[in-house]
């Protein structure tokens, strides 16, 4: 999921950023987003930001993502 952020520059012109967001869906949200979702819809997601981590060979790796508790699509 990606959420865009619009500001102003130093020049005053409008600029947009964009952020990734990882999602996890459980339960009923899997089949919602299975049958419902596509590319580029609008969401609204209400959850909690979860951090895990992993090992790869001598490397922890951290993810941090949001599990989802309810969604709308818009």
């Amino acid at each position: 999921m990606s959420t865009r952020e619009m500001y102003l520059d130093e020049q005053g012109n409008t600029k947009t950023r964009s952020n990734w967001h990882r999602l996890t869906a459980w339960g009923k949200w899997v089949k919602v987003l299975e049958e419902l979702g596509k590319e580029g819809m609008d969401l609204a997601v209400e959850g909690k930001l979860v951090t895990r981590f992993y090992h790869t060979g001598t490397t922890k790796k951290f993810i941090s993502e949001v599990e989802i508790n309810d969604l709308v699509i818009l």
